[in-house]
């Protein structure tokens, strides 16, 4: 990213500033003029590496991915095996039974609804008495079918949950989203207000240095008898002034270094920060209409908003289907045998003419179905609520554009009204110390005019601060903070 000053005056109030002051008070350098520059381009991307409520929105997007799995398993095939040993004997009667059943099947369940089994099993049984063979081996293999035909059935009823994970996944990513774009606009302001800080800082110190020049020149004036101590005593008031202002100053930089700081790392809080510049304004003048459009299309709390409600669009037709009565088909096919040895009864299952079947209907339907009704109203008011919040969201999006195309707007004013005041307050002031250079007015009246130009020069940037704080909440309500940055969404979203 190409930065430009948009604060051309500094650099001539620094240099009208040092040389008011006097030799012994010139105002030290500030110590992150001679470190490597730090760029807003630099604090994007270390915050995107490291911030926190990035990390966390990862998991959000990992849980939503296996979500989409989970629903996937529902139609894995599942492996069953068992074994059971058992005994039999009718009351009165003298044969008995005894055996070992082992079956081992797999079972599926389809995208259409349909349930498939396929199950083989072997059965020993021993009688105590005569049979026609003892142990006798029973094999078998059957092919199971259960198909929904009206509740439960079709590619759109079974596959829902699959389809309400899958835009889960979207809507983790538009949230996401728009947590990159929170931490980007934020560290843009952090960037923005540390540079405030520290030009505020350069200021108030050369106030104080201008004061202190000015103490001295009384005292000096006092001992060849042109002033009288009320004099000294106002430009003492003066420096003891400016001392607490470089003190207030120093203390609202070191909270703006650990804001910074928080965004771009993890428990990084004495990390040297290099030298940092205002980014040049976007001059592009803002309209409600575009402004209002880009949102909608490209806001990510709005397009998430949009992808909840597909999803429950897609539940509320499921719950619709689910409201038919239960009426499956149930069909069984197999083929068994019996022979004297367990290789016998397997070996002669593809050949044997035993068999069974077995078709078979089956309607189930909840009296008065209640449970139906109200999963139908729950789903259909949770459609409605969500559509109602996106009406809202929209009215909201609309507010907030009105608001920030005013709010840039009046901050571009007031960097221009500000700049023509600090050239103002530069001249009074000249005139000021020139007229008390002559004799014809007060130290009190010049430290007036130095208060009145320190404000002004504040004032200016803090009127920069503004505009460019205010184009980052513009850009973030239309959804554009990513774009000048190269950054790669599934980059940051794996890491």
């Amino acid at each position: 990213m190409t930065f430009a000053p948009v604060f051309p005056r500094v650099s001539a109030l620094v240099l009208l500033c040092a040389a008011l002051a006097a030799p012994g008070h010139a105002e030290p350098a500030p110590a992150e003029a001679t470190s490597a520059p730090l760029t807003l381009d630099d604090c994007v991307h270390r915050a995107l590496v490291r911030n926190f409520d990035i990390e966390l929105g990862r998991f959000d997007t990992a849980n939503a991915a296996s979500a989409v799995d989970s629903a996937r398993a529902g139609f894995d095939p599942v492996f069953r095996a068992s074994t059971t040993r058992s005994g039999t004997r009718a009351e009165g009667a003298t044969n008995a039974a005894y055996g070992w059943d082992t079956r081992v099947g797999v079972s599926q369940h389809l995208v259409t609804g349909t349930d498939v089994s396929v199950t083989t099993g072997l059965n020993r049984t021993k009688h105590r008495f005569v049979s026609p063979y003892n142990p006798a081996y029973d094999s078998d293999v059957s092919l199971s079918l259960n198909q929904p035909l009206l509740k439960g059935a079709g590619l759109a009823t079974n596959r829902a949950a699959l389809d309400q994970a899958r835009l889960g996944v979207d809507r983790a990513g538009h949230l996401y989203r728009g947590t990159l774009m929170d931490v980007v606009r934020d560290t843009e302001i952090a960037y923005y207000e540390l540079h405030f800080a520290r030009r505020q800082l350069a200021v108030r110190h050369l106030s104080l240095a201008a004061a202190q020049k000015l103490l001295d020149e009384n005292r000096a004036k006092r001992d060849e008898g042109v002033l009288t101590d009320l004099e000294v005593l106002t430009a003492e008031v003066g420096v003891a002034t400016q001392q607490r202002s470089v003190l207030l100053a120093e203390q609202q930089l070191r909270n703006r270094e650990d804001a910074l700081r928080a965004l771009v790392g993890q428990f990084e809080l004495d990390a040297p920060l290099g030298s940092t510049t205002f980014a040049a304004a976007d001059s592009a003048e803002p309209t409600v209409d575009d402004t209002y459009a880009r949102a909608k299309a490209t806001q990510p709390e709005y397009r998430a908003l949009q992808t909840s409600i597909e999803q429950l669009q897609v539940e509320l037709a499921a719950v619709r289907r689910n409201r038919l009565p239960q009426l499956d088909l149930a069909t069984t096919l197999g083929y068994n045998t019996e022979r004297g040895s367990a290789a016998d009864a397997l070996d002669d299952l593809p050949g044997s003419d035993g068999y069974n079947w077995q078709v078979g209907l089956e309607l189930t339907y909840p009296l008065g179905s209640r449970g139906d009704r109200a999963r139908l109203a729950t789903a259909t008011n949770n459609l409605s609520r969500a559509r109602l919040q996106l009406r809202r969201l929209e009215q909201d999006i609309l507010v907030s554009a009105r608001s920030s195309v005013r709010a840039v707007a009046t901050s571009r004013e007031a960097v221009r009204v500000a700049i023509l005041a600090t050239g103002l307050s530069e001249k009074q002031y000249e005139l000021e110390k020139a007229r008390f250079d002559a004799g014809l007015s007060t130290a009190r009246r010049v430290l007036d005019a130095q208060t009145d130009l320190d404000d002004a020069r504040v004032n200016e940037l803090s009127s920069q601060v503004d505009l460019l704080v205010a184009l980052a909440q513009l850009r973030r309500l239309e959804g554009r903070s990513l774009d000048a940055y190269p950054v790669d969404l599934l980059q940051y979203a794996a890491k």
